[in-house]
């Protein structure tokens, strides 16, 4: 979750306008199976927190229904 805050709070101090996490694993990618969670609920709740912290949102790609808790 540390890492998540770290993350967010520099590319908002980068400029960034959102963002986008992706929580699953890639249906086209040769290395995360599509099955594959990348977050817990409290990595993907802190990224909303930043943001929300900051004004802006977050988008998240899931292909998975895992991901939908």
């Amino acid at each position: 979750m540390d890492a998540v805050q770290v993350a967010a709070r520099d590319e908002f101090r980068k400029g960034a306008s959102h963002l986008k996490i992706l929580i699953s694993g890639g249906v086209a990618s040769p290395h995360d199976e599509v099955r594959a969670v990348q977050y817990t609920d409290e990595e993907i709740r802190a990224a909303v927190t930043e943001a929300d912290h900051h004004n802006r949102y977050v988008t998240v790609d899931a292909y998975h229904p895992k991901t939908f808790t």
